[in-house]
């Protein structure tokens, strides 16, 4: 084996008791990758920044992390336990982080089915509004995800590259987008919450130069397929 993929993840992923259960898994591959002098490639998530409070935050590999929910943390951690392994043993590692991937063989994110479900019924669809506005999450497909992968692998590229669109859509826009396609009576309901949310787009710069990548599939697209897919 000359290259192993860690995806795997607890099927329950955002509670204490995953956090233990994401590392331990990630240490048994870790140990298998460095016993048999195999580079390794992690997918971590754009949830390590997900603690910033902006409007819209660009986040390039040189961001700090700061995660801010217990899935984020774990990213976190999972990422400095990957970067001990490289500087005691030599690993050769890339750390691909993802915003949000969506697609018609998932049911996540959650909210995107949601809306087309009440949308489908005619039934009100109901955002949240933040302090820093509407929730903007840079929505990858995971088409674009598979192939940022690939060339990653076929070019063998050490270290991080941060993978998404750049380009944040809010909630309430997918929202409008789908009562647009599925031609849908369903009101569009705005609900403050005294909160603040983190708004992350992801700068894939670093990874367009070294893997000449780009998505290829625009929200409006995906959107269009899973309308087609719930159909």
């Amino acid at each position: 084996v000359r290259q192993i993929v860690h995806l795997a993840i607890p099927r329950i992923y955002t509670t204490n008791e995953s956090f233990g259960q994401a590392l331990v898994m990630l240490k048994n591959v870790l140990d298998v990758a460095v016993h048999n002098h195999t580079t390794f490639y992690y997918l971590s998530s754009w949830e390590i920044y997900s603690g910033y409070k902006a409007q819209q935050l660009l986040a390039n590999e040189s961001l700090a992390a700061r995660p801010g929910s217990t899935y984020g943390q774990a990213k976190y951690l999972a990422e400095v336990l990957i970067r001990c392994f490289v500087e005691q043993y030599e690993l050769e590692s890339l750390i691909v982080r993802s915003s949000p991937v969506y697609g018609p063989q998932s049911d996540r994110p959650k909210f995107i089915w949601n809306f087309l479900s009440k949308a489908r019924q005619n039934q009100d669809i109901v955002t949240h509004q933040y302090l820093n506005g509407f929730p903007a999450l840079d929505l990858l497909h995971i088409d674009d995800l598979q192939s940022a992968l690939l060339k990653a692998l076929e070019a063998g590229v050490h270290g991080e590259l941060n993978i998404g669109t750049g380009v944040g859509v809010t909630t309430a826009e997918v929202a409008r987008m789908l009562i647009e396609k599925t031609r849908s009576r369903s009101r569009l309901i705005h609900t403050p919450i005294e909160e603040y949310v983190g708004n992350i787009v992801m700068d894939s710069r670093r990874a367009k130069n070294l893997l000449g990548w780009q998505p290829q599939v625009t929200i409006s697209q995906g959107l269009d397929q899973l309308v087609q897919t719930g159909s």
